[in-house]
């Protein structure tokens, strides 16, 4: 059993940051994160000076400077901003749904519960009405989501601790109906995660038994995705 959890981590892993190789300019297998970052063209947008622009076949991806000078008070992470943002990444016109399953690392969930120097001290007045609610909710598994509701659209939040190391400034957001987990199936053989048994060499004094999952990650429509990272004076957080 703690095989199987561990061999599902590895699942995870893959389908988040996997990039195996490329060959004659084909890159062959990727993870989402992989897919956002590798897109030839992307640029990296930032608020507030340029705001995010679609661009067909391409996620979304922006740096959010909480401190670009060193202070609190010039934080980029603003009510405006972020409901701009929301604009965009939620339009009907192109495509997606009215929610997002959003995954980030254990600091950008801690600055969205803070929401910390400025986030609506550098926006409009807090006289306004502001067409935003934080609510927590309890996931069906027993994890904690933090529902984001804006005029646009609606975040779900969870943390995930593979967002570690390079990952660990980051938040993903995920149309889930276009992404697919899908296993190789063909032939009639289905070969999602199964146990091969005794696997061991007939002069091995032991026993071995195989994991095995054969399966990929197809992600449609990229304007649909779009991921966020997070630094405080150019530095990531966390």
């Amino acid at each position: 059993a703690m095989k199987l959890r561990e061999h599902k981590v590895d699942i995870e892993r893959a389908m988040l940051f996997n990039n195996k190789g490329i060959v004659d300019g084909i890159q062959y297998t990727d993870g989402l994160i992989g897919n956002i970052l590798s897109q030839a063209s992307i640029v990296h947008q930032s608020t507030p000076a340029n705001k995010l622009a679609y661009a067909s076949g391409k996620s979304y991806s922006r740096v959010i400077d909480v401190a670009p000078s060193g202070t609190a008070a010039n934080n980029e992470f603003t009510y405006d901003s972020f409901l701009e943002d929301m604009e965009v990444i939620f339009d009907p016109a192109r495509g997606g749904s009215s929610e997002k399953f959003c995954m980030a690392s254990l600091p950008v969930v801690t600055l969205f519960n803070k929401m910390q120097g400025g986030f609506l001290e550098n926006s409009t007045s807090s006289a306004y009405n502001l067409n935003i609610n934080f609510e927590g909710k309890t996931g069906g598994f027993g994890h904690k989501v933090m529902q984001i509701e804006t005029v646009h659209g609606t975040l779900n939040l969870v943390k995930q601790p593979l967002f570690r190391g390079v990952a660990k400034n980051m938040m993903v957001c995920v149309d889930l109906d276009n992404l697919k987990y899908r296993p190789l199936v063909g032939n009639g053989l289905n070969r999602d995660t199964y146990i091969d048994t005794n696997v061991q060499l007939p002069d091995e004094d032991l026993r071995k038994d195989l994991i095995l999952t054969e399966a990929g990650l197809e992600v449609c429509m990229p304007e649909s995705h779009s991921l966020f990272s997070f630094v405080s004076n150019g530095v990531p957080i966390g």
